[in-house]
């Protein structure tokens, strides 16, 4: 196990944790780290401008990419930029993921309220084909006796 001084007060869970899955914060931790505070953050996160929190309650945690967003916000409202058009500039700095590429458009179809399958426009005939018999099936199915999954 490598060891880094900055978590010598970490169990050793917690440590092992670290390593796993990079650095983990708490609130506390995260507000000591950047300066905002708690009441900041949460509204940052309430406005868009910041991910949520992974985990819930008590087992909510921040991580390195809440800190890199947070050092971003900050950085545009020394720019003296409203939240508003902060949430603007950070929508336009998003890359792309994977999949959804410049002009790359999807269909959804609903198979049931609770399920649901994507097509990209411009598959090819036998993908099509394919698409028709899982509606046909699911309509057979959930018709059936109204079958929830």
């Amino acid at each position: 196990m490598t060891y880094h001084p900055e978590w010598s007060n970490l169990s050793d869970g917690r440590r092992q944790m670290q390593q796993q899955f990079g650095p983990r914060f708490t609130l506390q931790e995260l507000t000591d780290a950047t300066g905002v505070s708690r009441r900041t953050v949460r509204y940052y996160i309430t406005e868009g401008v910041i991910p949520v929190s992974r985990g819930k309650g008590r087992n909510a945690y921040y991580t390195s990419e809440h800190v890199e967003a947070l050092a971003r916000v900050r950085d545009l409202r020394q720019e003296n930029l409203s939240i508003g058009e902060i949430r603007q500039v950070l929508e336009n700095e998003r890359v792309p993921q994977p999949g959804t590429a410049s002009g790359e458009s999807w269909r959804r179809i609903e198979l049931h309220p609770e399920l649901e399958l994507h097509i990209r426009d411009g598959a090819p005939e036998h993908v099509a084909r394919f698409v028709q018999h899982v509606q046909s099936s699911a309509s057979q199915w959930f018709d059936r006796d109204n079958r929830e999954l």
